[in-house]
């Protein structure tokens, strides 16, 4: 991810973060704080998803991951509605959750913030066609 010492603001990480639908926030420390969502504003934003190691006694490295989504209000329930709490590191958990953020994504399209500007785009490239080919 974009980081520029000298810009206290990271204009160019904000940009990086603010232009997604989906983002996902990885949250390595063990504490008890809460992700605070409002510290994430973008209009593009609709999804956040946290994901927090769950510590492995026997070992360094977490085992497991805690998840939880977050949504936007206007946003439909999407797939798979009964998503777990907690994943394994696995390949079957990594393409659970990567199917239920694109499901997501997907949702998002039906937002009212998105799909007045999908029908606007459509509509351009449409008259494009019709003036390339008439």
């Amino acid at each position: 991810m974009p980081f520029n010492p000298n810009d206290q603001q990271q204009v160019e990480r904000r940009r990086f973060i603010g232009n997604d639908i989906v983002v996902i926030v990885f949250k390595a420390s063990d504490d008890e704080e809460q992700f605070d969502l409002s510290s994430v504003s973008s209009r593009q934003n609709h999804i956040i998803c946290i994901v927090q190691p769950i510590p492995n006694n026997n070992s360094s490295e977490a085992q497991s991951y805690r998840v939880s989504i977050a949504v936007k209000d206007d946003i439909q329930d999407f797939s798979p509605l009964d998503f777990p709490a907690v994943l394994q590191r696995d390949y079957a958990s990594r393409d659970l959750l990567l199917l239920k953020l694109i499901c997501g994504e997907r949702a998002a399209y039906g937002a009212k913030a998105f799909a007045t500007q999908l029908l606007r785009t459509r509509a351009a490239l449409l008259q494009d066609v019709i003036e390339a080919h008439y």
